[in-house]
């Protein structure tokens, strides 16, 4: 939700595996964050002049949330996936990267105005993945950490 505003992730802690397939997903791979009191799991901070409110709650089934605020903002925001794939390394061990990019859009023409990187992804796969879907291993193009921050 915050990537839906002009919120900027400062802190992100993204998780070693990747535990589910997408049968049910309804986000981009990579772009949740686990809530677990008293650790840090996700940061965000508000450069805008807007005030902001995130709010959550759980029903019998999902974790449901909206953003608030103040008046309306003069962006919107969409995220974007790029560049998603599955790795087969040479031990057998699949892992998942991809890159998550915001776009800023217009809202009276819904043109995009900008893009920015905000994380890369990398964590281990945890269930079968069909070997037609996976690349061979060592092509990583040097993203050897899982999850590197895009620090601003």
């Amino acid at each position: 939700m915050a990537l839906q505003t002009p919120a900027r992730v400062v802190e992100h802690h993204h998780h070693a595996a990747d535990l589910f397939p997408d049968d049910d997903r309804t986000q981009p791979f990579g772009s949740g964050a686990t809530v677990f009191y008293n650790y840090v799991d996700l940061r965000i901070a508000n450069p805008s002049d807007l005030v902001l409110q995130l709010r959550v709650w759980l029903t019998d089934d999902d974790l449901r949330g909206e953003v608030r605020s103040d008046r309306a903002s003069a962006e919107r925001y969409r995220v974007e996936e790029r560049g998603h794939r599955f790795v087969r390394e040479a031990d057998g061990t699949v892992h998942r990267e991809n890159e998550l990019w915001r776009l800023t859009i217009d809202p009276t023409t819904d043109e995009v105005r900008g893009s920015s990187l905000v994380t890369r992804n990398r964590a281990e796969v945890r269930y079968p993945v069909d070997p037609a879907l996976c690349e061979a291993g060592g092509e990583s193009g040097g993203q050897g950490r899982r999850g590197d921050p895009v620090r601003r």
